[in-house]
């Protein structure tokens, strides 16, 4: 039943997101022709800010309808592992406050990732593993390691880019990774990512390309966090290393 659910809700985020992409002038009577040409979904920077002049005046009178086509447009791109969030995140970090744009994106990553993670494990497990069968092989094998601390490594997971996120969401179900890790794990865990992004969406005229938003500064704090999330998990083990000698 509820993977029958999150599959009509997938169907009707992709209806949506295919709505909203090809948007016509009728929809939008107050945008100039030029403008209309732009309403499609960027592949770099160039094309973004395109999109952002382009939604500029009409977002300020339909604030609600640009949210809207966010919102579905991000769940469609996450539960069916398509490129492209990342210029979302950008997008609501131009468009609205700090805070309200990194909860919206934070929510969204996290609600597009359990769709994604519900359909593998309902529908698309077979295929994953035919696919990729050794990573998912070695991904259970690293999730078996830390079974007791899952939490702390889906966390790791997801503020380091060791794994790709549409890698983690098809394959945790067949890492037997339990949804409320994965849940609890995404929500904090893309959160470090988002306000990135989001603080891109600031200064959008300024950015060359997407490289410019991980510097090795930024690397090195994302990497400092993701220290942080293990630490516990390494001291834990040490004392359980040493209550086992003493015994």
């Amino acid at each position: 039943m509820l993977a029958g659910l999150l599959l009509v809700l997938s169907v009707m985020a992709a209806l949506a997101a295919d709505h909203v992409v090809n948007l016509t002038p009728e929809n939008f009577m107050e945008l100039q022709q030029q403008q209309l040409l732009n309403l499609r979904f960027p592949r770099n920077i160039d094309e973004l800010r395109s999109l952002r002049e382009a939604l500029g005046n009409y977002q300020q009178q339909h604030r609600q309808l640009i949210k809207l086509g966010i919102i579905c447009l991000y769940l469609f791109l996450q539960a069916f592992m398509l490129p492209g969030s990342i210029f979302l995140n950008i997008l609501a970090g131009s468009f609205y406050s700090f805070f309200e744009a990194l909860f919206l994106v934070t929510v969204l990553a996290t609600l597009g990732s359990s769709l994604c993670y519900m359909l593998s494990r309902f529908i698309l497990k077979d295929i994953v593993y035919y696919y990729f069968p050794e990573r998912c092989d070695r991904l259970a094998k690293e999730v078996h390691s830390h079974r007791h601390n899952l939490l702390n490594y889906v966390l790791f997971l997801r503020i380091t880019p060791l794994l790709p996120n549409w890698f983690i969401n098809v394959a945790s179900p067949l890492a037997a990774v339990p949804f409320r890790e994965f849940f609890l794990g995404t929500f904090v865990g893309v959160i470090p990512a988002g306000v990135v992004a989001v603080k891109a969406g600031r200064i959008l005229s300024q950015l060359n390309s997407l490289n410019d938003l991980y510097d090795s500064r930024t690397l090195a704090a994302l990497f400092f966090l993701a220290f942080l999330v293990i630490l516990p998990v390494v001291f834990k083990r040490r004392e359980l290393r040493n209550a086992a000698k003493a015994t």
